[in-house]
């Protein structure tokens, strides 16, 4: 069973978004799942560093990401990534996140980011590739500022939500 990685653009339609749909509302239970509104909303390169994993021409797997200001400078940011129960372990989220440092490197960004709730048991996937835990306070402000989330601050100080950054240059 090959898992083959595709850009975002080239599979997006209605079907294939009720698929991503499903299985997003699969990987993060309902309540936390993304809508339509999520998939469709524009952000900065969201089409060329979106990418979505197939086994046997079924959805299995997809990466949502873009690009922001940090601080001035232009920096990659995973929004979202799940593969589906059944194909977890199996290599796609890896594949998916490769193809995502391989474009952000192509597009000349140095650096990217991502968040998660610390529910969740993903820290140690994201550590192997290079990820390290924003700890520095003003580093972390300047991200929340970014990302439009100081309101929210009290979360990430509390760690209830986890931001890493990676060096792409390494």
């Amino acid at each position: 069973m090959d898992n083959v990685i595709k850009p975002f653009t080239t599979i997006a339609s209605k079907t294939s978004i009720e698929a991503i749909l499903n299985l997003d509302s699969e990987a993060f239970g309902t309540e936390q799942a993304w809508n339509w509104d999520n998939f469709v909303f524009a952000l900065p390169f969201k089409m060329d560093l979106s990418f979505v994993a197939f086994q046997n021409n079924n959805i299995v797997g997809y990466v949502i990401a873009s690009v922001y200001d940090l601080d001035n400078v232009l920096t990659g940011h995973v929004n979202r990534i799940a593969s589906g129960k059944t194909t977890k372990g199996t290599g796609i989220g890896t594949k998916l996140l490769n193809s995502v440092h391989v474009k952000c490197k192509k597009l000349g960004l140095s650096n990217i980011t991502l968040e998660f709730d610390s529910a969740l048991a993903v820290l140690d996937f994201y550590q192997t590739f290079g990820y390290c835990q924003m700890t520095n306070e003003d580093f972390l402000i300047k991200y929340l500022k970014s990302k439009n989330k100081l309101l929210s601050k009290e979360l990430y100080f509390s760690e209830k939500r986890i931001v890493l950054i990676k060096n792409l240059s390494k």
